[in-house]
């Protein structure tokens, strides 16, 4: 079923691809307030970044496995980045998610 909202409409199906895969809190920049959570898999090339902007709350492990990452809209505004599993929990008011090709390096 296809999401309503434009940016949910683009983020729910790249994140169902990479779901089960390994996450990490990758990058945090306090000055503007945003962190990208890294989600890498040994059975596939690349990567996929989900970068979470004007972040206003963070709960969450520096890594897990099998992650199972959801967003939803917030009736307060913004949207909330979730995996349950993991404990993870976001509140932000920007969000985007891009995929990375196979040439970047795996650590």
């Amino acid at each position: 079923m296809e999401h309503p909202h434009p940016n949910l409409r683009h983020v729910t199906p790249l994140l169902s691809r990479w779901r089960g895969a390994d996450a990490k809190l990758w990058e945090y920049t306090v000055s503007h307030k945003s962190l990208t959570i890294r989600l890498t898999s040994s059975s596939r090339a690349g990567s996929l970044h989900l970068r979470c902007g004007d972040v206003e709350s963070i709960s969450a492990l520096t890594a897990w496995s099998d992650a199972q990452i959801e967003v939803q809209l917030r009736d307060e505004g913004g949207y909330l980045i979730s995996d349950v599993n993991a404990g993870l929990q976001i509140v932000a008011f920007v969000i985007d998610v891009a995929e990375i090709g196979n040439d970047v390096k795996r650590e």
